[in-house]
């Protein structure tokens, strides 16, 4: 076989390499990513290609516990379920008690990369690029959430005692997502990720003590781990 035979041989087996390399999808960033859904109606599991980005990410600092009630006003935009600050001494119902915990996001900043449709990394063929960045989501998952009471709830949840069985997710960065278990326990098994707010209701009312002080328990599954406390709440 002559030289240039070789030659055209060669370069032909090349190109159709590259062609056929162009064909198939883009990789869709990290696994992590397939938790998420961001189609439009919300019934998928995966998030739309990254292209060649890393999938952005936020982790969630000085976390803290909020008291508040359900605000039921129409035509308010908020970011999880609205609701108002409880004042100092204000007697509040149980099934619009609300516990929230929130903290900062902290961004971690991505660079994308340029993706390459030739395998020889020959000046000779084109080189594609593609960019599609997805909306940050939250890095860390919430490993154990404990909720308990200075004081006795009623006879069932004596003071120290769990309180996650009469408390429900009523919001979580998660529902952005995937539905979410109302109940913490189920919650927490399907290893949600962290968020800007946590919101938990109350569905259940004290039958002892009126007053109560919560402590919550809230720990990542890097092992950072947080005890917050609330103000004394006062019920009817």
């Amino acid at each position: 076989m002559s030289f240039k035979k070789i030659i055209f041989v060669l370069v032909t087996l090349i190109l159709m390499s590259c062609g056929n390399s162009s064909d198939g999808p883009l990789d869709s960033g990290p696994e992590d990513a397939s938790t998420y859904d961001n189609s439009s109606d919300g019934n998928g599991d995966a998030p739309p290609d990254s292209g060649p980005f890393d999938t952005p990410t936020y982790t969630v600092t000085d976390v803290k516990v909020d008291i508040a009630t359900v605000n039921k006003a129409e035509n308010l935009a908020c970011y999880g379920t609205c609701s108002n600050p409880i004042d100092l001494g204000q007697v509040v119902k149980f099934d619009a008690f609300l516990l929230e915990i929130s903290g900062n996001p902290i961004f971690v900043k991505n660079t994308p990369e340029k993706r390459e449709n030739n395998i020889f990394n020959i000046s000779l063929f084109n080189t594609a690029y593609a960019y599609s960045p997805l909306p940050p989501f939250p890095r860390d998952r919430i490993e154990m959430l404990n909720i308990t009471s200075t004081e006795n709830f009623s006879d069932e949840y004596a003071a120290g005692t769990t309180l996650n069985i009469i408390f429900q997710i009523e919001f979580s960065e998660e529902e952005r997502f995937r539905n979410v278990p109302p109940d913490i326990e189920g919650f927490i098994a399907i290893e949600p990720r962290t968020g800007r707010l946590l919101q938990l209701k109350l569905i259940q009312p004290p039958t002892l003590s009126k007053k109560h002080q919560f402590n919550v328990e809230y720990m990542y599954d890097n092992g950072e781990y947080f005890l917050l406390t609330t103000p004394l709440v006062s019920f009817e």
